[in-house]
């Protein structure tokens, strides 16, 4: 019997295994990481009295926020100021949420940007008033830079504040 042709066999087997073992394990750790990939979502609200910019995760897993940046040309802010809107009569109220690097947001899970409330109480708003403050919204974009938890980049996401009808 020819033992050199077993031998030979046998080490071709075994070299067959561990190529099918290194294949499994990596499609494995490939399928790990885009099962916990989030998927950033940017939602303008608008009615009569206020206008809403909401991030929703609508992926599988956590998004992890490595800066939210709001940016009026030239000019880049982690949080809006009141100055940011044009000075009208009805004293409009403004609410930006400024994101620390590391804050998470779960899958699923949506969370408010920035609320901009046109008129308070009895206060009637103008016409005038509200597209005044429309134009300055249009001139605003918000780019996110995310991290799934394996600490993998994405491409910087825009998302212009007001797309004006």
């Amino acid at each position: 019997m020819d033992y050199k042709l077993i031998d030979f066999f046998i080490m071709l087997a075994s070299l067959s295994a561990v190529i099918v073992s290194a294949y499994t394990v990596f499609s494995q750790r490939r399928h790990n990481h885009l099962t916990v990939k989030p998927l950033p979502t940017f939602s303008n609200l608008l009615t009569e009295t206020e206008y809403k910019l909401v991030l929703r995760n609508n992926g599988m897993g956590p998004m992890v926020i490595q800066s939210l940046e709001k940016h009026i040309g030239d000019v880049v802010r982690h949080r809006l100021e009141a100055e940011d809107i044009p000075d009208v009569t009805c004293n409009p109220h403004l609410v930006d949420i400024r994101y620390n690097e590391g804050a998470c947001i779960s899958p699923g899970d949506e969370n408010l940007i920035t609320k901009l409330t046109f008129a308070t109480g009895d206060q009637e708003v103008t016409p005038e008033e509200r597209e005044a403050m429309l134009a300055a919204l249009e001139t605003m974009v918000a780019k996110l830079s995310y991290t799934d938890v394996y600490g993998n980049s994405y491409p910087i996401k825009e998302h212009k504040y007001l797309r004006h009808q």
